[in-house]
């Protein structure tokens, strides 16, 4: 759909297999990201076993994001 295909053209294409856009299952994903704020920004960083490492919900900024990515080179790490 127009939503997904405007995800990929955000994300590098060798990027692309690390982003999961969930179609179905949103009862059990808001569960999961603790959603009660429909106006904020969820963020899940889960690692291949499927298992969440860090959640954030709230604006976006730029410290939220260096934190995603911090916890996401520490996934990269741990083999």
């Amino acid at each position: 759909g127009m939503i997904s295909s405007g995800m990929k053209s955000s994300v590098a294409k060798d990027q692309r297999d690390r982003f999961v856009l969930a179609t179905k299952g949103e009862k059990e994903l808001k569960e999961a990201a603790g959603f009660d704020k429909p106006d904020d920004a969820y963020l899940l960083l889960i690692d291949r076993d499927g298992q969440i490492r860090w959640r954030f919900h709230g604006p976006v900024s730029d410290g939220a994001l260096g934190e995603l990515k911090s916890q996401a080179a520490g996934l990269g790490d741990a083999k």
